[in-house]
């Protein structure tokens, strides 16, 4: 299992690619202008839903604020978020997880 900011990444998180370039650049400003507003969503001890948000935590030099995941379905919570926040994005291609379903 990676790491991210001292916390081991669950191998769903893993089915989405990582942001890149000015989209992430974009969210480091964010989280340094107005702080980390969404925590990181642990689950089995490792990130479940955040890497994007942890590793921009990383580079700003702050401290990822974790909430542990209580629900039942691990892999639709991190497919709901990350499938809509492609289809809001201006760039979106790559949105669809790497598994069939």
């Amino acid at each position: 299992m990676k790491s991210i900011a001292g916390l081991k990444v669950h191998t769903l998180a893993n089915l989405f690619p990582l942001m890149e370039g000015s989209d992430f650049e974009a969210l480091c400003a964010d989280i340094k202008a107005k702080g980390m507003r969404v925590p990181l969503d642990m689950f089995e001890g490792a990130i479940l839903d955040g890497r994007n948000r942890a590793r921009a935590c990383k580079k700003i030099g702050i401290k990822p604020k974790p909430r542990n995941y209580k629900g039942n379905d691990p892999l639709g919570h991190g497919i709901s978020p990350n499938v809509e926040g492609k289809r809001a994005s201006t760039r979106g291609g790559g949105g669809l997880p790497r598994v069939a379903m």
